[in-house]
């Protein structure tokens, strides 16, 4: 509770997410961010004193972690909010594997049969001029 509190005596927002068109109290994310279960987050949330100043001051769930990477002088994006990272991921996973794709000539099954560390750094003291390998399994179709 010290931490509603403290956003109360500093008039922050409260971070909320929308459960159709109604705001709620994102229990995962304030379980995190506090270290209480979420169970208990949404027991203090739903006290007047906290459901009346959430609604006066509703805020996003952005993370923590800053954003290092910059377009033409200025952070590539604003910080993430914590409910948007599942679709940002899926976006990533989508890249990646058309990239890999078109830099290897993998088939589709080829690139889905890829397991974690398939392509381990170059070991050696030309480390920077070696290529990269990728180790995956091999399938001969039509062979006995």
């Amino acid at each position: 509770m010290s931490y509603l509190e403290e956003l109360e005596a500093k008039g922050l927002p409260v971070p909320t997410t929308t459960k159709g068109q109604r705001l709620v109290a994102p229990g995962v994310f304030l379980a995190g961010r506090t270290g209480t279960p979420a169970a208990k987050v949404h027991q203090v949330m739903r006290k007047p004193r906290w459901a009346k100043y959430q609604a006066q001051h509703p805020g996003g769930c952005l993370l923590e972690s800053p954003v290092t990477a910059q377009l033409g002088g200025e952070p590539w994006h604003e910080p993430f909010d914590f409910y948007v990272v599942p679709e940002l991921l899926n976006h990533l996973v989508t890249a990646c594997f058309i990239v890999l794709g078109y830099l290897t000539g993998m088939r589709t099954g080829e690139i889905l049969g890829l397991e974690n560390g398939c392509c381990p750094d170059p070991e050696g003291p030309e480390e920077a001029a070696q290529r990269h390998l990728i180790y995956a399994r091999q399938f001969n179709i039509g062979e006995p």
